[in-house]
């Protein structure tokens, strides 16, 4: 049976549009949790404690992995980093859960559809406009 809309028919089209998406999520929580650094600095942290660089770190380190799915650098390595980030997500929401009501504004819902999109990114490649290549 034909496809009802073949113009959307571009190869590689959706994991851009998925890369994009996963890309601007990790971006707004990097920015959420470095704009909230000074209170989240007493929250302590599974291995490490209350820590006052612990937030601004995190921040850093979500805006950089939101960065590399928005241009598409590295993106089955960003991919494999998020699906680490939706599992630690899953461990603390099981055994930590008053951290992540402090630090992640995410449902369990939404982080598992977050580590889904990562899944499809691992799989798939980064999509169009990105710095990756075939090889």
């Amino acid at each position: 049976m034909p496809t009802v809309f073949p113009d959307l028919l571009v190869p590689f089209l959706a994991p851009f549009v998925l890369r994009v998406v996963v890309g601007l999520v990790f971006v707004s929580i990097g920015i959420r949790t470095w704009r909230r650094a000074g209170t989240l600095a007493h929250v302590s942290v599974p291995f490490v404690g209350a820590q006052p660089w612990v937030p601004y770190l995190a921040g850093v380190l979500e805006v950089a992995l939101g960065v590399m799915f928005l241009v598409g650098w590295y993106t089955q390595v960003a991919a494999v980093i998020g699906i680490a980030g939706m599992i630690k997500y899953a461990v603390y929401h099981k055994w930590w859960p008053h951290m992540l009501e402090e630090y992640y504004p995410l449902s369990p819902l939404a982080a598992t559809l977050i580590g889904a999109i990562c899944v499809s990114l691992l799989i798939s490649g980064a999509g169009l406009h990105a710095f990756d290549v075939y090889l």
